[in-house]
């Protein structure tokens, strides 16, 4: 069971490979989506949709399911480009290509992580 397994698993390859996923932007993804689940604006957000759950008793069904996906897909937005301005000094535009988002979308990222004192750079 254990081989076959360990078979299944090699004939996979490196995780995204199969995919075409660059090896970098998939850590980065999953960098951010961590700092995201860890961060205190998702965990509140949880919080208030967990409680809203217990208050209607509606186990297993988030009563605002597409509003906390979206919170997360812009906290992991934000981190992701906090990791990406770490590494080096970039562009808007080249942060576009990276993140996959619209200018207005980064400045207002980078806006925030100044005003959260997590980055004091400037774009290039």
């Amino acid at each position: 069971m254990i081989t076959e397994f360990d078979g299944s698993i090699s004939e996979l390859g490196l995780f995204g490979a199969k995919e075409g996923l660059d090896r970098q932007a998939v850590m980065y993804k999953l960098k951010a989506a961590l700092k995201t689940v860890e961060g205190r604006t998702f965990r509140m957000a949880f919080a208030r949709q967990s409680k809203q759950m217990n208050e209607e008793e509606t186990f297993g069904q988030f009563p605002s399911k597409d509003k906390l996906l979206e919170m997360f897909k812009k906290e992991m937005n934000m981190y992701q480009t906090l990791l990406y301005l770490e590494e080096k000094d970039r562009s808007a535009e080249e942060l576009i290509g990276l993140l996959g988002i619209d200018e207005e979308q980064v400045i207002s990222y980078v806006e925030t992580l100044k005003k959260k004192n997590m980055w004091s750079g400037e774009l290039i």
